[in-house]
Parts: C-alpha cells; sequence; structure tokens
C-alpha cells in the first residue's frame, strides 16, 4: 500500500466509557485509543475504584471519600461556624462591675465582684478597722507570763504570752530590731544617718578580714550563715547607740566575733578584744599567761577553758 492509499484510509475506534464511535486516519506511530477524550478516561477509572456511601446522604463516593461534594461543603461549614464560636468565647470581652468601695465609699470598675476596696491603702485601713473591731468584740482572758509568772490579761491570744514589761525588756535584748528588718530602716527608725551600702565593697576594703581577731572571712563563705567565719557587716558604733548606717561607721567581722560582740562598741584596748574573743572570765588568766610568757615561765599557749 502506497502512502497516499494509507492517508485514505480511516480506523473505526469505540471508547471503552461512553461507547461513542469515530473514526480516526492512522498514521506512521499509530497506536490503540481507547477513550474518546481525557473525561472519559477519568470517569472509567473512578469507576474501577472502590465505593462507599456518604456517610450522611448515602449517595456513592471513593472508598478513601466520607462525604459527597454537597455534604462535604456543609460539614466543612458547621466545623468552621463551631470553631469560630469557640474563639469568640475564649476572646470575649469580661463582664465589668461597677462597685463602691467600704472604706471610701468611691466607685470603681474591676472584673470580678468579690472585692470590697478600691485600692491598698483602703484595704490596708478598711482591714486594720475590722482588726479593732473583732478584738474589741473578743473576750478578755487571763494568761501568765512566762518570764516572769506574772498573771496579765490580755485579747490577743498568742503563744508567747509576755506581759509588757517583758516584751519591752525582750525589744531591748534584741537591740531594737524586728525580725527581717534591715538596717536602713533600723537607722531611719532611730532618727540617724542612713546611706546605701554595698558589703562587697566594705569587705574588699577590709581585705576580707575580721576587724577584732584579724581571721580570714573568705567569699566563699558569704552566704553561709553558720559558719564562724562567715563575713558580716557590723557596725563601730551601733545603731542603739546612736551610731549612723555610712560607710566610715561600719566594717568586716566574722559571724563569732559579731554574735559576741552584740550593741556594744568597738573594743579598742587589749582588755576589750580578749572579753569579745573568748569572754571576759577568761580576760585575767590570758594576761597573767602572757606576762608569764613574756618572762619566760611559761611555754605552752594558754588553752581556753583548761586553765593556765
Amino acid at each position: 500500500m502506497t502512502t497516499h492509499q494509507l492517508a485514505l484510509t480511516f480506523t473505526l475506534l469505540r471508547c471503552k466509557w461512553c461507547g461513542r464511535e469515530w473514526e480516526r486516519r492512522p498514521t506512521g506511530r499509530d497506536r490503540r485509543v481507547a477513550y474518546c477524550s481525557k473525561l472519559c478516561k477519568l470517569q472509567h477509572w473512578n469507576a474501577r475504584q472502590p465505593r462507599r456511601d456518604c456517610v450522611v446522604c448515602g449517595v456513592s463516593v471513593s472508598a478513601k471519600a466520607k462525604y459527597c461534594d454537597a455534604c462535604r461543603l456543609i460539614a466543612r461549614s458547621a466545623s468552621n461556624k463551631a470553631i469560630n464560636q469557640r474563639l469568640q468565647k475564649a476572646h470575649k470581652a469580661p463582664k465589668l462591675h461597677r462597685l463602691s468601695c467600704q472604706e471610701c465609699s468611691g466607685l470603681f470598675t474591676v472584673v470580678k465582684n468579690t472585692r470590697k476596696y478600691c485600692s491598698r491603702q483602703c484595704s490596708i485601713k478598711g482591714q486594720g478597722k475590722a482588726l479593732r473591731r473583732a478584738l474589741s468584740e473578743r473576750a478578755v482572758i487571763g494568761l501568765d507570763c512566762r518570764i516572769c509568772g506574772e498573771r496579765f490579761s490580755s485579747k490577743r491570744h498568742t503563744k508567747k504570752s509576755l506581759c509588757k514589761r517583758c516584751t519591752k525588756r525582750e525589744y531591748r535584748n534584741s537591740g531594737g530590731r524586728s525580725k527581717g528588718e534591715s538596717h536602713t530602716q533600723r537607722a531611719r527608725r532611730n532618727c540617724v544617718q542612713a546611706e546605701n551600702i554595698s558589703r562587697i565593697a566594705v569587705f574588699k576594703r577590709d581585705g576580707w578580714r575580721c576587724g577584732i581577731c584579724g581571721v580570714d572571712t573568705p567569699r566563699s563563705l558569704l552566704k553561709d550563715c553558720s559558719h564562724t567565719y562567715s563575713p558580716t557587716l557590723d557596725h563601730v558604733v551601733p545603731l542603739s547607740k546612736g551610731g549612723s548606717h555610712t560607710v566610715d561607721n561600719v566594717q568586716c567581722l566574722c559571724r563569732g566575733c559579731n554574735s559576741r560582740k552584740g550593741d556594744r562598741p568597738h573594743p579598742t584596748t587589749i582588755d576589750e578584744v580578749l572579753a569579745v574573743m573568748y569572754g571576759r572570765q577568761y580576760v585575767g588568766p590570758i594576761l597573767s599567761h602572757l606576762e608569764l610568757m613574756l618572762a619566760g615561765l611559761a611555754s605552752e599557749p594558754f588553752i581556753v577553758g583548761g586553765g593556765a
């Protein structure tokens, strides 16, 4: 067959999906065509896939799908609506309440309607009045002072059970310092000069050595409150004796010397230094032993608590 005769022949083809017939002129690279269009090829491929029913309307859909196209749009819109409702509920503006202060009778706006006062100052005043009112309504009872044993009456049922005289004596013995009170607060309460002082700067100035016994107070013991040689800040003239809280009136002492010194001024004589270091009962024996050592009559050092 010549090329001209081949060009005049046609091949009858039938679509495997829709069954439509059409004629196709053969070419040099002829191949079998099973579908009339790409749409029929896609529909035939979908028809051969496993099917299942839509969970909403029961229409046959692909096995991988849960809804048909129409039901999918409805389910998606319902899901978006639920999500939007949850977001609106989470970001909803809080409800504000207009209340009246029980102390100053002023109006204020809050979120929670359980507040009673408009500010911290009114809260302190109101709670103080409530406490005094509760104490006035409390019955007076008789207590025994745990120090002097004297009987006294009080409305405060505390565990200390101290009369007024013993309470003042305990306050004086503690150096007039309340629990948790800083040096600056004590100085201002005693009406003396006070300034901000850096402990580290004072310890560096004194060479990290105790000003009484001369022992090393290393920085590694700064946070060890139980060690005898931990560095502490001491006032040369105590605050309870009118001393100021300034750089010129502070020094570095080990914790042992600071505890034994108490609220006494800084020792200036050998007797006072020995009294702070070892106690007043050892001052005489220590000085006597030093005289014997200088005279050459004693060679062993003095042992505190063991005699000369």
